[in-house]
């Protein structure tokens, strides 16, 4: 799945909670307004749900990203992706990269 949003609310759950810590792993449930879908969702609301661990990026609150995720146990991946944040998608490398995406065409390499 590869799309432009902006993220609209956000529900954390750790992997585990005690009285002396909290995990930093473990799930968000996101909602994004999608502006931009180039491969596996529609433009327009989307909520899913994304493992957070030291490999993937967390989300913030009002902010707008570009996002690259691989379902994996019933969850969205980011881990080693180019997910990140991104106030337009319209740099032209970035542009030629996501609708080569969305045409199942391999991007070349840089």
């Amino acid at each position: 799945m590869v799309f432009y949003g902006e993220v609209q609310s956000i529900t954390y759950r750790p992997d585990y909670a005690s009285t002396t810590e909290q995990s930093t792993d473990g799930a968000q449930e996101v909602r994004f307004n999608v502006v931009q879908a180039f491969k596996g969702v529609q433009t327009g609301p989307f909520t899913g749900t994304f493992r957070i661990d030291s490999n993937t990026r967390a989300f913030k609150l009002g902010t707008r990203v570009v996002v690259y995720a691989v379902p994996f146990e019933a969850r969205w991946i980011t881990g080693c992706s180019r997910t990140r944040a991104a106030t337009t998608p319209q740099d032209p490398a970035l542009m030629t990269e996501l609708m080569a995406l969305a045409a199942c065409v391999k991007p070349e390499s840089r």
